[in-house]
């Protein structure tokens, strides 16, 4: 394929079939090639089932996508689905990656975790994770104003320019101050902030997102939250029944790996619509 695919992972599950829709419209928009990917336990059930399962996803696929399905590729791959997703998409030079989130809560809700949680964690392009989500929504972009984040800013701009919906960017006041309170809650509680400091943040804040928006020529608004990013940012976005929230990761080697586990994972766990999940230089997802 010369041009960049959107690639779908597939387990056939309830979540992987909102992950197939919305990775169609995503190729279809974008006129980009879809591939849609089953991974299979070893090599030996990969060789004898290819054709069978190659059929049954085809089938599958053109139920859920009817006559709107665009030209597709079915892939059956072997390994971990989190690797072989990533790998394929390191192979393929891909656009995008689209999955499902994993797992099912307490009262059968589809939360994030497994399959989802590491392709976010590890893959180098952008990746969706598709959930419902109210089409004409605002796009949420969340920043703390690193370099990283700008990526996200970048692409939640471009974002809502093709959807045709307000831009929202959002900043928490409540980031983690050093890189041992990324791992969990701290044993000594840090001093309160007196409310002078605070207003003056807050203020900054707000001038740094009003100038970050014009910048985007985008139509839209933009909000500073109170609270943990991981908490405030996914009750803005379900306040606000965002269609999708874009934040940004960083590439994890070695010691990061352990120090960002955290923010933007938090923030696509518990987001109520879809998430996509940027890195920086990789751009939108064209």
């Amino acid at each position: 394929m010369s041009q960049a695919p959107v690639i779908v992972g597939t387990d056939l599950s309830h979540s992987a079939t909102e992950a197939i829709r919305q990775a169609a419209a995503w190729a279809s928009r974008t006129s980009a090639p879809l591939v849609i990917v089953h991974v299979a336990p070893d090599e030996v059930f990969r060789a004898l089932e290819t054709p069978r399962v190659t059929s049954a996803l085809q089938a599958r696929t053109g139920e859920i996508l009817g006559s709107s399905a665009p030209p597709f590729e079915v892939v059956i791959a072997s390994g971990s689905p989190h690797g072989a997703l990533v790998r394929l998409a390191d192979e393929r030079h891909a656009a995008l990656v689209v999955v499902g989130p994993s797992g099912t809560g307490t009262v059968g809700r589809v939360v994030f975790g497994g399959t989802a949680e590491q392709v976010v964690r590890y893959a180098h392009c952008p990746v969706l994770v598709a959930r419902p989500s109210p089409k004409a929504g605002v796009v949420l972009a969340a920043t703390d104003f690193s370099e990283e984040a700008a990526t996200a800013v970048a692409a939640g701009a471009a974002e809502a320019k093709l959807r045709g919906v307000p831009l929202r960017l959002v900043h928490s006041l409540t980031e983690p101050s050093t890189s041992l309170s990324l791992l969990g809650p701290m044993i000594i509680s840090l001093p309160e902030m007196p409310d002078s400091e605070r207003e003056d943040l807050r203020n900054a804040a707000e001038t740094t997102l009003r100038s970050l928006l014009e910048a985007t020529h985008v139509p839209g608004a933009c909000e500073v939250l109170n609270g943990p990013p991981a908490t405030a940012i996914p009750a803005e976005a379900s306040g606000l029944s965002a269609s999708l929230v874009v934040v940004a990761t960083r590439g994890r080697t070695g010691l990061a790996r352990i120090a960002l586990g955290s923010v933007a994972e938090a923030i696509t766990r518990h987001s109520p619509c879809s998430v996509l999940a940027v890195r920086k230089g990789s751009g939108h997802p064209k």
